[in-house]
């Protein structure tokens, strides 16, 4: 078990103030992260049931860690048998769709797919739907699955970040379809997501992308500070990661503050979606384990 400081920043702020990540360098390195943390909840038979960008925070080294238990349920029993559960869990956003009919369900098959919708967030910078059910025009292209109208719904909303369509994006489809199935049964599980192509595909350096989320949050605190201070203009804007130097990826990416465009109908990325931007914090979990020790800002 780690404990530490937190800063005060999260996932959340991140995309909400450079855009979508991309599907190469930094998102995976992040992905990792946060697949790590989940897959080591679920070796314990604990499901967390409110994944979130919100609730992903950064410590003192820039390593990712998951706050929020206040949701979380047990998967199996005393009995080591399965234990489903009707909870609907912590955010309507991310939630299975089995959740936000609260239907009996395994809580882990649940994690699974808001795990997706995270991942699709941090990559492309938009949710895929508003909610899992059938008031969302995309979430029905989500669970007909049909063949052109499933490319319709990723050319869309790639072709809106300007995500260049390569084989790390391709992989990246391939990992979020199989997290975005319906049908839980369907659905793939947690060592699947460890063994997927595109979270194996090499990427930086864990010090570079380090060093790169360092610069990104010194802005955000920077900006932070303007916005207290009353010095932050308005039509400032957030330099792009590409501007940044990342070298993570070489597509250019949506300007800062625009998350959302009109092509792509499926709700602006704003704290009402999520929460607030700096979520619940009854708890963390590391790569290294799983606490419920409270969260301290610095």
């Amino acid at each position: 078990m780690l404990f530490g400081p937190f800063l005060r920043h999260d996932l959340f702020d991140l995309v909400r103030s450079f855009g979508g990540v991309g599907t190469s360098g930094l998102s995976i390195h992040l992905a990792r992260q946060v697949v790590s943390i989940i897959m080591k909840m679920h070796d314990k038979k604990v499901a967390h049931k409110d994944i979130k960008l919100e609730l992903v925070h950064f410590d003192a080294d820039y390593n990712c860690k998951l706050t929020g238990f206040t949701h979380c349920l047990p998967t199996h029993g005393a009995d080591h048998l399965p234990r489903p559960t009707k909870h609907p869990g912590g955010t309507a956003a991310y939630a299975a769709p089995e959740a936000v009919a609260k239907l009996e369900h395994d809580p882990a098959k649940a994690d699974m797919w808001s795990l997706g919708v995270l991942l699709f967030i941090l990559v492309i910078g938009r949710p895929p739907c508003k909610i899992a059910d059938e008031s969302d025009t995309w979430f029905q292209c989500l669970k007909r699955r049909n063949a052109s109208e499933m490319d319709e719904f990723w050319t869309k909303h790639m072709g809106a970040s300007k995500i260049k369509i390569d084989e790390n994006a391709k992989n990246f489809r391939m990992l979020v379809d199989s997290l975005l199935q319906v049908n839980p049964l369907r659905r793939a599980g947690i060592d699947s997501v460890v063994r997927s192509k595109w979270l194996c595909t090499v990427c930086p350096s864990q010090d570079k992308c380090r060093g790169f989320i360092k610069t990104m949050m010194g802005r955000l605190f920077t900006k932070a500070r303007q916005v207290q201070d009353g010095t932050y203009m308005q039509e400032q804007k957030m330099e792009s990661y590409q501007e940044l130097g990342a070298g993570a990826h070489a597509h250019a990416h949506a300007p800062a503050h625009s998350v959302s465009t009109p092509t792509v109908p499926s709700g602006r990325l704003t704290e009402s979606d999520g929460g607030s931007a700096q979520g619940m914090r009854s708890g963390t979990a590391t790569a290294d384990g799983v606490s419920s020790k409270p969260k301290a800002d610095t």
